[in-house]
């Protein structure tokens, strides 16, 4: 019995926390519906991508080569799709080589109102080489895969080989079909022959070779199968064999043998066989892939083309780039105001350059009282505008006044030197002081040689 009370008891406390929760969360929900509506669901982002590689070069006029390579891919919420396509012209003189190629995968989701997501991969080469008139070569090779799911179903696989050969006057073109694949019609429809699901397999060549208007042999060959099934009655048609035509210039020679059979389960079943008047894909999926007339090739081989992957949505992408390109453009400056640190340096020039030039005037000034001290004719002092008080002056009174005795020395010597015609060599150690030496001691010469004429008078 208590127990009872107990888990009443707290069933009772459960509800009643609940209830507060579902009443705090409709008031929290209700404030936030009154802030505005819930944005819908975002769909992703696509993503694009196309690049065009086109090149010419021609070192000569018999010797060229031009083309582009292009890349591009588009991957939307729906369907993705990548292409590649090679075009190119080469000339070698009078020798020719020409090749598209193209390679292409895509995918789809089920459009609108449908259930079937699509897929597809075609390659394809078409070439053309050789000397015009002399020997060349023109063709196609590539195949392509489909596959749909679901309603309807379809998983098909179909190649060719298209050429058409010249050598001199001798040809040789090939065309071939190689098919094989399993089709459904949709719900409530038929196939080609009336039921809905069809597995087919094809394998057609043809040919020409020889010489026109003089030996030729052409054919078909190969075989064509499908089995029609579905709720219903089972039909099944076989062919197979050689058609041959042989031309000697105006006689010609057929030989043919291309036999059926064909089986229909019915009540009752029937049996038939026969001579096909021909080897034609028809009655099959493939009936539009048909070998042509050899010596035809036809563009892609004659294969479905795919559609181009947009190239157009990747041109967005180059207009974002332009964007940030002005912002680091603009935040350049701010580095780029290495000018002012080139300014110190034109200041640390500067100023290294009143600096010597400050030490040239400050030497300059010695360097001009030995000139002027060696040219006392020229520069005098007093005489011309040249001052009075220069820095000889200066030396010469330092010069005496360590030495008191000094300029009674010199009166001395150079009366001496007067009478003999000697003078005294400077002193090595000082050459300002030295050059203001000799100024005076020629002043003081000539002074001299007046005193030694005065004395010989006396």
């Amino acid at each position: 019995m208590l127990k009872t009370v107990c888990r009443s008891g707290s069933v009772g406390i459960a509800t009643v926390g609940a209830g507060a929760l579902l009443l705090g969360g409709h008031g929290a929900l209700a404030a936030e519906s009154g802030q505005g509506a819930m944005p819908e669901v975002q769909t992703t982002a696509n993503a694009s991508f196309y690049r065009l590689f086109p090149w010419a070069v021609a070192p000569s006029p018999s010797t060229s080569t031009t083309g582009a390579a292009a890349v591009s891919a588009v991957v939307t919420d729906a369907a993705a799709g990548v292409r590649g396509a090679l075009q190119t012209v080469n000339q070698l003189g009078p020798i020719k080589f020409n090749l598209d190629s193209l390679r292409s995968l895509s995918a789809s989701g089920p459009p609108p109102g449908s259930t079937a997501g699509t897929a597809n991969y075609t390659q394809m080469d078409q070439w053309m080489a050789g000397v015009t008139g002399l020997i060349s070569s023109t063709g196609a090779l590539g195949f392509t895969d489909n596959a749909v799911s679901y309603d309807p179903y379809v998983a098909t696989h179909a190649g060719v080989l298209q050429m058409a050969n010249r050598v001199g006057p001798f040809v040789f073109d090939l065309n071939v079909l190689k098919a094989i694949g399993f089709t459904q019609a949709p719900t409530g429809q038929a196939g080609v022959n009336g039921q809905p699901d069809n597995f087919s397999s094809v394998d057609i060549g043809r040919w020409t070779a020889g010489i026109p208007g003089v030996f030729t042999n052409s054919g078909t060959t190969g075989f064509v199968t499908y089995q029609d099934f579905a709720n219903g009655p089972f039909y099944d048609y076989r062919v197979g064999g050689l058609h041959t035509v042989t031309q000697i210039g105006p006689m010609t020679f057929e030989f043919k043998f291309l036999p059926y059979v064909k089986t229909g389960l019915l009540l009752p079943p029937t049996l038939s066989f026969g001579l096909a008047p021909g080897m034609t894909a028809a009655n099959t999926p493939f009936a539009l892939f048909t070998p042509p007339t050899p010596g035809v090739v036809q563009p892609n081989g004659g294969l479905p083309v795919p559609p181009a992957v947009a190239a157009p949505a990747p041109a967005p992408a180059p207009a974002p780039a332009p964007a940030p390109a002005p912002a680091a453009v603009a935040a350049e400056p701010e580095p780029a105001a290495a000018p002012e640190p080139a300014a110190p340096a034109e200041r640390a020039a500067t100023s290294s350059d009143a600096l010597a030039q400050d030490s040239v005037e400050e030497t300059s000034a010695p360097e001009t009282t030995q000139i002027s001290a060696k040219k006392p004719a020229t520069v005098i002092p007093g005489v011309n505008g040249a001052p009075l008080a220069k820095p000889p002056t200066t030396a010469k009174t330092g010069a005496s006044g360590s030495n008191p005795f000094k300029p009674i020395k010199d009166m001395i010597t150079n009366g001496i030197g007067a009478i003999t015609g000697k003078r005294p060599t400077a002193a090595p150690s000082d050459t300002a002081t030295s050059g203001a030496q000799g100024s005076d001691g020629g002043s003081n010469g000539g002074s001299g040689s007046g005193g030694g004429t005065d004395s010989g008078a006396e």
